[in-house]
């Protein structure tokens, strides 16, 4: 029962290795992207990135404001959480929905044994509804 920890330290030299291997094999395909991606922004373009990034890292220490040049990302996901779910269509919201469903049946169940028990007849018709 005790061995979990042992086998993991038997089995880390292979499976690191394994890693090693793969990520050895994806650098070529993702320096290739990165370059064709790279040749595509201007060399203006290109060089006004890099003295921002240079100021930034000179400066980050005495003005924290000076990192905001990195808040582009943070901005679009900020832009996607405040976006309305009906955009959502992956497999999370599939599970979701019928869960909402399951939910709205188990309170009418609740609200209808309620009813049938100390109920006006407003609400046994409402429910009946």
């Amino acid at each position: 029962m005790s061995d979990s920890n042992f086998l993991k330290m038997v089995w880390m030299p292979l499976v690191l290795s394994r890693k090693l291997k793969s990520a050895q094999q994806s650098l070529g395909e993702v320096t290739e992207a990165f370059d064709q991606l790279n040749n595509q922004v201007p060399e203006s373009l290109r060089m006004l990135w890099s003295e921002q990034q240079t100021k930034a890292l000179n400066d980050w220490l005495m003005d924290p404001h000076a990192m905001d040049i990195y808040d582009v990302q943070l901005e679009k996901e900020m832009n996607l959480i405040n976006q309305p779910q009906d955009w959502l269509r992956g497999s999370a919201t599939w599970l979701v929905k019928p869960l909402k469903v399951e939910e709205a049946q188990i309170m009418l169940a609740i609200d209808a044994c309620q009813a049938n028990t100390s109920g006006t007849e407003n609400q046994q018709l409402s429910i009946a509804r």
